[in-house]
């Protein structure tokens, strides 16, 4: 369900649980959509009450675990993990709480899946389910390709499609989101681009979601690529082709498992090397994704080697860009002159927010 369908449907829901409380499925709807609409705090109430009148509602049960995760809720989470791991066991089986059968998925829903960031469950676990999840993504791209008419190889992916080899001139770079817009990403990738050395790349970004127009974010990243394509009309398959028709060597996808990716484009394989970068730190846990751009704490390679099927691109330092002096260096500067920025002396407490340009100092 979408934000804005969430958000029409809370009105009708608010008035069928005022109407009766002891209504199952209002109390689980009207929970599902407060966390869709990302109030998680509010949205716990109505789903204890729906799993105190189904205790067996499993789907219900996955979305209040994700919003007590979300509010920190970790007593009450505590409570909730061994049924939620037994869940997960027979979902990389095959068994969903959503759908009897994930072989028997309808192609229109999205992926069948729960979501895998749960602190209790290994690394195998997460990478089992993150393969089921591409695979589900591999089967529905090969339906809507075919549907389309769009010629694929056996194994599933374009045709045509040249292997990985040595590269004479510029290496082709191609950027994919749905996020090139007023987005925390494109807040920290925006000035990432113009430091790419044009000797030696050529920059593309293909956007894949409409662009929010009066925002500064989508023509600040326009002025500094060599190309940039508009493709949020596309379908899936549609996008792949449009993809390989660009013949670059490299696609980065800005999205990974976030909302607006498009992982049925990427699984026909439009580009010989394909990587998860940024946005996403986990594993894709896909044959048709390479390479994760991390760095050595974000992927330590014990632990890319046993939770991810992807292979480690290792950035000095660290492998998140951020934009900070184009949005901030003004306010640095000033600070600095002013004096507001100074060196902490002896015993102090400080409270910073790392993804904001503020601290505060207790002395």
């Amino acid at each position: 369900m979408g934000i804005e369908h969430a958000r029409e449907a809370r009105g009708p829901l608010e008035a069928a649980v005022r109407a009766d409380a002891k209504c199952q499925k209002a109390q689980a709807g009207l929970g599902v959509v407060l966390s869709q609409t990302q109030e998680w705090g509010l949205s716990i109430p109505p789903l204890e009450a729906a799993m105190a009148l189904e205790p067996t509602d499993e789907a219900s049960l996955l979305v209040l675990v994700d919003s007590y995760t979300w509010t920190a809720g970790w007593r009450r989470l505590r409570g909730t993990n061994h049924r939620v791991r037994g869940i997960f066991v027979r979902e990389i089986a095959g068994v969903s709480p959503k759908q009897p059968n994930m072989d028997q998925i309808n192609p229109d829903n999205e992926t069948p899946t729960i979501d895998f960031h749960y602190p209790f469950v290994s690394l195998k676990m997460h990478l089992a389910m993150a393969m089921r999840r591409s695979q589900h993504y591999h089967k529905k791209g090969i339906k809507e390709a075919k549907k389309e008419k769009i010629a694929l190889s056996p194994q599933g992916t374009l045709q045509g499609q040249k292997a990985a080899g040595k590269v004479t001139g510029k290496l082709k770079v191609i950027y994919m989101s749905s996020k090139f817009r007023n987005h925390g990403l494109s807040h920290l990738v925006s000035s990432m681009f113009k430091h790419h050395d044009r000797t030696r790349f050529e920059i593309i970004c293909v956007a894949i979601a409409k662009d929010d127009l009066g925002t500064p974010y989508r023509p600040r990243i326009k002025a500094t690529v060599d190309h940039f394509i508009e493709a949020d009309t596309l379908s899936q398959p549609r996008l792949a082709e449009r993809l390989q028709e660009i013949q670059g060597h490299v696609l980065n996808d800005l999205d990974g498992l976030t909302r607006g990716h498009k992982p049925q484009a990427l699984s026909l394989q439009p580009l010989p090397v394909q990587t998860n970068t940024m946005e996403y730190p986990g594993s894709i846990g896909a044959a048709y994704i390479q390479y994760m751009t991390t760095d050595i704490l974000t992927g330590p390679p014990p632990i890319m080697r046993e939770g991810y099927s992807e292979k480690a691109s290792y950035m000095p330092w660290t492998y998140f860009a951020n934009s900070y002096h184009h949005h901030f260096g003004k306010i640095e500067e000033t600070s600095r002159r002013s004096g507001l920025v100074r060196p902490v002396e002896g015993a102090a407490v400080i409270a910073s927010s790392f993804n904001q340009f503020y601290v505060h100092i207790w002395e």
